[in-house]
């Protein structure tokens, strides 16, 4: 209805795409709306668009399974062998109570588990490499026997992990990032896990 816009001089401009705030003006010159921005509706009317738009990962694990991130979200069950537990407050000190905490959680869901030994809460004491293996190598031993899910090791420690490799385990859950135990890296790497 307005033409194509003019300059300051009141020429006619080119045959350009020009964008203004409201309006572009195509090729021909002739003036369409354009939205500013475009709505988006959240939440979405279907769930299913919302998991096609998260990025996918398959992480091969050691025993030659993988992990399939991104399609869902994946529920990790947590078994604390330690008498300060925060969670359950050292519940699951006893090997078969653990292991059937354990057991339990994959009946109802849990697609993975990690297991640890040294409470991590502020204020803790640190535990020796051998009190740690041996709070952990009988639970991931005996999971390892009795349920199909993944099985992590909660540890900083190279000497604990290696170990809990070796008896079932197939991931390392390290909460300093492998800045504690620089060989650490090199086991997960040796052990591709």
């Amino acid at each position: 209805p307005h033409g194509p816009p003019r300059t300051s001089r009141g020429r006619r401009r080119g045959r350009s795409r020009v964008e203004t705030g409201v309006r572009r003006v195509d090729l021909l010159g002739q003036c369409t709306p354009r939205p500013l921005w475009r709505p988006r509706l959240w939440p979405p009317r279907d769930r299913t668009s919302v998991i096609h738009a998260r990025r996918r990962f398959t992480i091969p694990l050691p025993d030659g399974r993988s992990l399939a991130l991104g399609a869902r979200t994946l529920i990790m069950g947590i078994i604390n062998v330690t008498p300060d537990s925060f969670s359950d407050g050292g519940a699951l000190l006893e090997l078969d109570r653990a292991v059937d905490a354990g057991v339990q959680m994959v009946a109802d869901g849990a697609d993975l588990l990690d297991v640890g030994g040294e409470s991590t809460r502020p204020g803790a004491t640190p535990l020796a490499e051998a009190d740690e293996r041996r709070r952990v190598l009988p639970v991931i031993a005996a999971l390892a026997r009795r349920v199909t899910v993944p099985l992590s090791v909660d540890t900083y420690k190279a000497s604990v992990a290696d170990a809990a490799l070796e008896a079932g385990a197939s991931m390392v859950n390290d909460i300093s990032g492998l800045r504690y135990d620089p060989s650490l890296a090199a086991v997960i790497a040796r052990r591709r896990a």
